[in-house]
């Protein structure tokens, strides 16, 4: 079985002129797993997410996460 993990994040909106590394940043508590069958289906999913926030990331490259 594999499983998807995915981030909620938000964007970094700074005044003019300043700057930071961060693009977005992690909702606390904002993760969604989902469980893969090992032909891609998805047996199941689990998780919380923030209302009102519509940005969701994978939390791992998926270079890392894809299967072989």
């Amino acid at each position: 079985m594999t499983h998807v993990r995915f981030r909620q994040v938000v964007p970094v909106t700074l005044p003019p002129g300043e700057s930071t590394e961060l693009e977005r940043l992690p909702v606390v508590g904002g993760e969604l797993v989902v469980h893969l069958t090992p032909d891609g289906a998805v047996s199941s999913m689990g998780g919380r997410l923030a209302a009102g926030l519509a940005t969701v990331l994978p939390a791992v490259p998926a270079e890392r996460d894809a299967p072989a």
